[in-house]
């Protein structure tokens, strides 16, 4: 008797589960973004990215976590990003993405030369079967310093 009424519960959790809570889509993406100091606007360095993300259907919204690494060949620097996104719909193919993001840069194998940021912004999610593409443009704030620097971005995602 104990296992049927254990059955009938789990059955009716189940059943009255929410139809967005699933482990989520994975995606892949790669993209570029320039650093910019400012007010000096002096360039810190060209970003190619690669990333590996998680589509979590919130309700109305989607929520991106991912992390990547990006390379500055024309600086060699190099470090690694934890973004999260939360994109809103505003019609079958756009979405308006707002962000958050830390990001690890350093020059070379230099650890202890690297420095911490954490910023944020907006951008938009272009949906084309089967590409994601998505603009960006992100303020970061040194960790230490607290210097300030601007990234508009662009990167092109896969979801599977």
């Amino acid at each position: 008797m104990y296992e049927l009424r254990r059955i009938a519960l789990v059955a009716t959790l189940a059943a009255a589960a929410p139809r967005t809570a699933r482990a989520g889509d994975l995606a892949v993406a790669a993209g570029f973004a320039e650093a910019i100091s400012v007010p000096a606007t002096a360039h810190l360095g060209a970003y190619p990215f690669a990333a590996l993300a998680l589509v979590v259907p919130a309700g109305r919204f989607a929520v991106v976590p991912s992390v990547g690494v990006e390379y500055a060949p024309d600086t060699g620097h190099w470090g690694f990003l934890g973004t999260v996104v939360v994109d809103t719909p505003v019609s079958r193919a756009i979405g308006f993405d707002v962000i958050l993001s830390l990001a690890h840069d350093q020059p070379g194998s230099q650890w202890h030369e690297a420095a911490f940021a954490a910023g944020g912004g907006l951008g938009l999610s272009i949906t084309t079967a089967p590409a994601v593409f998505s603009p960006s443009f992100l303020v970061y704030a040194d960790v230490a310093s607290g210097a300030l620097s601007v990234s508009p971005g662009i990167s092109v995602a896969r979801v599977f």
